[in-house]
């Protein structure tokens, strides 16, 4: 019970009572009631299991059809091409094999795999997941261009705006529309 409020209300896991019974006895091999810390963490990764990333790694990774989900890693080739193919501003710099080892050895967990310079899941989405990656955090995302066009009968050059434009291009399908009135020389909007 204590698990299923903790993931809940500070995870903000929602699942339905049977899945959770379900998923909670496959780990809690003891009956005891009570998650030993290796069981929680086993509990938790199932519950963060991630079928998208898997599905991307494995469009790059070679012999994906003899990988299971947790047995699916890339190589410094494999994730170098993902990176080249998913071309971002944060990730311009990564050109080499040797970036390509430092990332694998920043975000994989599993020593084994590290050492052999492959990259898991777990690291995948660790390396996804981090700053370092977050296509908000990009310069170009800070950049934001908005097209204002103005709906005037005569010309787009001159002319004058009426409200029954804005009623024709809101019938035509607009979704939006914006209103700027600024006072004019005659002290008309």
């Amino acid at each position: 019970k204590e698990c299923r409020n903790l993931l809940a209300t500070s995870l903000n896991v929602e699942m339905p009572d049977d899945v959770f019974k379900q998923m909670f006895d496959s780990v809690h091999k003891a009956r005891r009631g009570v998650l030993s810390s290796a069981e929680f963490l086993t509990f938790f990764k199932m519950l963060t299991l991630r079928t998208d990333l898997y599905e991307i790694m494995k469009k790059f990774v070679k012999i994906e059809s003899q990988q299971a989900m947790d047995k699916i890693c890339m190589d410094q080739h494999e994730l170098l091409n993902f990176l080249r193919l998913t071309r971002n501003d944060n990730m311009k710099h990564i050109d080499s094999l040797l970036e390509a080892q430092k990332l694998i050895d920043e975000f994989e967990m599993n020593h084994e795999f590290k050492q052999k310079g492959f990259l898991s899941l777990d690291g995948f989405r660790n390396m996804l997941l981090s700053k370092q990656f977050d296509i908000t955090e990009s310069p170009s995302s800070h950049t934001i261009y908005q097209d204002m066009t103005n709906y005037l009968f005569y010309s787009q050059v001159s002319g004058d705006s009426n409200p029954e434009a804005y009623n024709r291009v809101l019938l035509m399908g607009c979704r939006a529309v914006e209103f700027d009135c600024y006072d004019g020389n005659d002290g008309k909007p």
